[in-house]
Formats: C-alpha cells, structure tokens, sequence
C-alpha cells in the first residue's frame, strides 16, 4: 500500500493515522500554525513522550503535510532537537 507516494507497512500507516489524529484532537479544531506545531511538540515533552517519539509523531505530519502541498508556504513541522518555520496552513 503507497502512502504519500511510497511504500509503508499497515502498521506504520496505523500509527501515522494515530500521530495525525492524536494532533487534530489536540488542535480542538484551531488553525494548523508554526507556533501551534511548536505548542504540540512542548506538550508532547511535558507529557513525558521521549524525543524519539515525538520526531516519529513530527515525522507523520511532515509526510501528510507535504502530500498537501504546503512545503514552503504552510507549517514545516521538524525533528525534536530544531526550530519550525513557515506559516499557517492556509496563509
């Protein structure tokens, strides 16, 4: 099964769907936004989530976010140790 254009097990794509999901709850129906992306990622922190985790959760919306064309002009969701740059989903 092809997801965003390459090949990934069934689990893998469970667990992006979860990662995807588990941010959209998050969100509560807010706009997508650096400062939003940057908001989730110290909460995933606080939570106790290790920075392992939290760059594989980060990882799941990159790959949806580049499937929706936001590369460059929407949020750029990045690994644990850097910054996240760009603007709202939308702007």
């Amino acid at each position: 099964m092809a997801v965003w254009g390459e090949e990934k097990s069934a689990g893998t794509i469970e667990k992006y769907l979860r990662d995807i999901g588990a941010f959209a709850r998050w969100l509560k129906g807010a706009p997508v936004s650096k400062d939003r992306t940057s908001e989730w990622k110290t909460h995933l922190l606080a939570q106790g989530y290790a920075p392992v985790t939290i760059n594989s959760m980060l990882a799941a919306l990159n790959g949806l976010f580049h499937f929706l064309g936001w590369d460059g002009a929407g949020p750029s969701f990045c690994a644990f140790k850097g910054g996240c740059s760009g603007k709202s989903a939308g702007s």
